[in-house]
């Protein structure tokens, strides 16, 4: 425990992550072996894709450098272009709707719908329009949202739905997943997340032609091994 600062005060934990001698004595092992990168979807690669997937019951899972390299992928492999809109969140990372900004989409900002601070159906709805492409909802610090609204409007209006997990790593809504209700789903195992490796990030889908776009735009052999763990 850190000691309380001039002795007073509440003593606080060590801050998030905290990794364990074994994490650490592993990382140093890939980095004196000269493996920093993966260029042929090594071992560790694998396992690292292989649970996310089993876990999540999910049949495709790629691993990339970040989050929002996810968030971007995700976005490029539903097939997201110039004058596309797209529902986000207003409370929210930036990174939730930043990477529409790079393919030419439009953001299209909803407020928050109920106190956990997500996006629910009856804000979502009025904010759709013939111009809308996709939904992106976060599961906002481990809360879900309430998904089989949102899932029911997008299935009826044709619509891709991606979910941002990155805050909600073991989150389940009508004991269901975060991560199994939309098209495509994304999380974060970088910094401060609960499932931190360093720097890092996860695409879920059971789509075929969103994983295999996915892959062709994230040069993935080329991958971070270290980060991981």
């Amino acid at each position: 425990m850190t000691p309380p600062v001039g002795g007073t005060g509440v003593a606080h934990p060590p801050p998030w992550p905290r990794y364990d001698a074994a994490s650490i004595a592993r990382c140093q092992e890939l980095l004196a072996a000269g493996r920093s990168y993966d260029y042929e979807r090594g071992a560790e690669i694998q396992r690292l894709e292989d649970s996310f997937a089993l876990h999540y019951g999910r049949t495709f899972s790629l691993a990339v450098n970040s989050g929002t390299s996810a968030l971007f992928l995700a976005f490029l492999a539903a097939g997201l272009g110039p004058g596309d809109e797209v529902i986000v969140p207003t409370y929210t990372f930036l990174a939730t709707g930043t990477p529409l900004l790079w393919l030419g989409a439009v953001p299209i900002l909803v407020d928050a719908g109920d106190d956990t601070g997500n996006l629910d159906r009856a804000r979502i709805e009025p904010a759709l329009t013939a111009r809308t492409r996709a939904i992106v909802v976060t599961h906002l610090f481990g809360h879900p949202c309430d998904m089989l609204p949102i899932a029911e409007l997008a299935r009826s209006r044709g619509l891709t739905l991606i979910e941002d997990c990155s805050h909600a790593h073991g989150s389940t809504e009508r004991g269901r997943r975060v991560g199994t209700w939309g098209d495509a789903a994304v999380f974060s195992v970088g910094g401060r997340k609960m499932v931190s490796g360093g720097m890092g990030g996860m695409l879920l889908t059971d789509s075929s032609p969103i994983f295999e776009l996915a892959c062709l735009a994230s040069a993935p052999k080329q991958r971070s091994l270290v980060s991981v763990h």
